[in-house]
């Protein structure tokens, strides 16, 4: 059995997409923003996973994949198909295509509140064809809005994808620097114990009105990140030092040892490359990515303890 992938990334987005991707899927390979794995997984809390399929047809034509549902005559009821094409893209009509795909399916479309949805990922030189088993629920999109902000707020769906570098669902995440509670709202709105602390006093009420105001559960402390205590599974960070002010020079040494106490798995995000801070605290590198948009670029890290597994 194989599962496709289909992922969804702005330019700027890709690094961190795959990266996000290898992280949630095991064994998964892709191919720009399409993917197949051996394994389905759910992608709901995805940031850049758009949807999981399992495959009934695929070849390098459209026709092979008509030629293939032909011979399978698979039994669909209330079903929908929808056509993604991605670049290069093929010189394909998207509704004729659905429509083909179709009638060679025995039962009844319904493009309103189907029971059961399919998709044709088109590329140029590769066509999937599968049952939609699961899809993102852009929950980030909702967490956008939330009533406390500031300028350089990290963006939630970075915010998120870090998260899943490192985290799952019941995992017990830290941000030692968390601001307005950015990745605060991304853990706990993914079934994780979320804890923040922030070096500003003042900071810990807004991100825990941000966390009530969606209904989210969390603990926010004031305190420095470099002496922060406590037992968890990940940290994920946005340290502020160095995007508008300067920061002392040993401030990464130092935060990085604190956290190497706090838990063994890391995402972090800096202005600047960080491999070789990372390495001599003790993290071996799972993943790393450039996000970059204008003249920003930002370098994200996911890292785990010797011994601690992948």
């Amino acid at each position: 059995m194989a599962y496709a992938y289909y992922l969804s990334f702005r330019p700027h987005e890709q690094e961190l997409a795959a990266a996000e991707a290898a992280a949630l899927v095991p064994g998964i390979a892709l191919s720009g923003p399409l993917a197949r794995a051996p394994v389905a997984v759910n992608v709901r809390r995805a940031a850049h996973v758009a949807l999981c399929a399992r495959v009934l047809a695929e070849g390098a034509s459209f026709s092979q994949v008509l030629a293939q549902l032909e011979a399978l005559s698979p039994k669909a009821h209330d079903f929908a198909i929808e056509v993604r094409k991605v670049p290069p893209k093929p010189d394909l009509h998207s509704v004729q295509a659905a429509v083909l795909l179709a009638d060679r399916m025995s039962g009844a479309p319904r493009l309103s509140h189907p029971a059961e949805q399919y998709v044709l990922l088109a590329r140029k030189d590769w066509f999937i064809f599968g049952r939609i088993l699961s899809r993102y629920d852009r929950g980030w999109t909702v967490h956008e809005h939330k009533p406390h902000t500031f300028s350089n707020a990290l963006p939630a769906r970075l915010a998120r994808a870090m998260v899943n570098l490192v985290a799952r669902p019941g995992d017990r995440v830290v941000d030692p620097c968390c601001g307005v509670g950015t990745i605060l709202l991304e853990a706990a709105g993914m079934g994780m114990v979320a804890v923040g602390f922030d070096l500003n006093k003042k900071m810990t009420s807004p991100a825990l009105a941000n966390l009530r105001h969606f209904g989210l559960r969390g603990l926010v402390c004031a305190g420095d990140a470099r002496d922060a205590a406590g037992s968890f599974d990940a940290v994920v960070v946005d340290p502020p030092y160095g995007h508008t002010s300067r920061r002392a020079s040993d401030l990464y040494p130092e935060l990085l040892a604190n956290a190497v106490r706090l838990a063994p798995r890391i995402s972090i995000v800096t202005a600047e490359p960080l491999e070789d801070l990372l390495t001599e605290a003790g993290y071996h590198l799972t993943a790393r990515a450039r996000w970059t948009k204008g003249q920003l670029v930002r370098h994200v890290y996911a890292g785990r303890l010797a011994g601690e597994e992948g």
